[in-house]
């Protein structure tokens, strides 16, 4: 279906010189839980199947661009006192996912400009990340749902680009608009997270994500928190040392032109270099100094591994 591929797209794609994914270089497993000839409730026992399935294969986040709240066959359907987070099987399958410590993300829903205007599920559970959508201005997209869910949890969490967002299509560039592709956009930026801070918990990376967003402290039922900013949840994080302890290391020189060299007194495993994309440039073993001679200039990261500990430094190839 375009809809899932547009969504890949977003996380995924990639087209040399003119298009990058949010995390072109993560690893997939794509999941189809929707029956599009029909809306039944079947599907979030689909849905649930297939988390279970990702789970046993150890993936780390699941994004979901699907909601739930009108079915078929009414007698079904949900009311807004139902987004409650506990009383669908999609929210409680997403939150027994998250608890397990999958990164869970859900599309808010694009029903902000219909009569119901609120939240769909799974997006009503608490520990759901919950992704609205803005425009290329920073305000919030017409469509996108509002929170909060019934008993009052702030939803969205946070939001991202969703009006005209860029993603691939086969070989082309493409745009589409949807709390859907919010969703992809604000999880790729999630899967960068994880990988640069790896023993950093869900739970801690889902509140640095709403206290670092365009509106913390305040939120609207619209855009929740507010715009992501990854970035500054990266750089407020490598500042504070709250979760890399920095013990020890020095850089030199730094910037740097032809060698990066480390000064330790502690032994080093490996050395890993990423740059802004977050995609793995070069590693070494055993060493203590890195070649960036054929670098183009810019701002790289140092993953740096000893026997027990990661640590994290930024470096300019000059």
């Amino acid at each position: 279906m375009q809809h899932g591929t547009v969504v890949l797209g977003a996380i995924g794609g990639y087209l040399e010189n003119t298009f990058v994914g949010s995390a072109p270089d993560a690893d997939f497993y794509l999941y189809r839980s929707e029956n599009p000839a029909a809306e039944i409730p079947e599907e979030e026992l689909y849905w649930i199947e297939a988390a279970e399935e990702a789970d046993r294969k150890g993936v780390e986040i699941i994004t979901t661009s699907l909601g739930y709240n009108v079915f078929d066959n009414p007698q079904y359907s949900y009311t807004y006192a139902d987004m409650n987070g506990n009383t669908s099987f999609i929210a409680r399958g997403a939150g027994i996912a998250a608890e397990k410590g999958i990164f869970v993300l859900a599309a808010a829903g694009n029903s902000g400009d219909k009569p119901w205007h609120y939240l769909l599920t799974p997006a009503d559970n608490a520990k759901v990340f919950t992704i609205g959508a803005v425009d290329s201005s920073g305000n919030s997209s017409v469509f996108s749902s509002f929170g909060p869910n019934s008993l009052g949890v702030t939803k969205p969490d946070g939001s991202a680009r969703g009006t005209a967002t860029a993603t691939v299509l086969g070989d082309t560039t493409y745009t589409s608009t949807g709390t859907s592709l919010a969703t992809p956009v604000a999880a790729g930026g999630v899967a960068c997270l994880i990988q640069a801070f790896p023993t950093m918990s869900r739970d801690q990376i889902k509140t640095k994500l709403r206290q670092t967003a365009s509106l913390y402290p305040n939120h609207t039922d619209q855009m929740g928190y507010g715009i992501l900013n990854f970035g500054s949840l990266y750089n407020s994080v490598l500042n504070t040392s709250e979760i890399v302890k920095k013990e020890k290391f020095a850089l030199f020189p730094n910037p740097a032109k032809n060698i990066l060299n480390i000064a330790s007194e502690n032994s080093i495993n490996s050395l890993e270099v990423y740059d802004n994309l977050g995609r793995l440039i070069r590693k070494v073993d055993h060493q203590k100094s890195v070649k960036v001679d054929d670098f183009a200039k810019g701002v790289y990261y140092l993953k740096i591994q000893t026997s027990d500990k990661v640590y994290y430094e930024k470096f300019i190839k000059e």
